[in-house]
C-alpha cells in the first residue's frame, strides 16, 4: 500500500454549467469531495425543510430509536402514536417467544 501524502488543494475553475476545476501543486494526486448548495427554486421554498419540529405534546418523553437511548420499547414513539396496537402486537411476540417447541 502507497505512503499517504497530502497535499494543498484549491479551486482552479469556480462551478459553471456543472463542472469546476481543482488543482494542487503535486501532480498525479487523488481528490475527493462533495459539492452541496441550498435550492432557491419555487418548489424548494414552498416546501422547505424544518430541521426541529416540536413534538405534540402525547409524544414527549418518546424516542424515534427508545434502544439507541437504553430505553425499552415502551418509550418508542409509536406506543405515544398508536399505544393499542403496539401493546397488542407486543404481546403476541411476547407469547410466541414463550412457546416451546414441541
Amino acid at each position: 500500500m502507497p505512503a499517504v501524502t497530502y497535499g494543498v488543494w484549491h479551486i482552479t475553475q469556480k462551478i459553471a454549467k456543472g463542472t469546476f476545476k481543482i488543482g494542487s501543486g503535486q501532480p498525479k494526486m487523488e481528490v475527493s469531495w462533495q459539492v452541496t448548495g441550498a435550492r432557491k427554486d419555487r418548489w424548494a421554498a414552498a416546501n422547505a425543510m424544518s430541521v426541529k419540529q416540536r413534538k405534540p405534546t402525547k409524544e414527549k418523553g418518546f424516542y424515534l430509536h427508545a434502544e439507541l437511548y437504553g430505553k425499552g420499547e415502551e418509550k418508542s414513539i409509536l406506543w405515544a402514536r398508536l399505544p393499542h396496537q403496539v401493546k397488542r402486537r407486543t404481546k403476541e411476540a411476547r407469547s410466541k417467544s414463550s412457546r416451546t417447541p414441541e
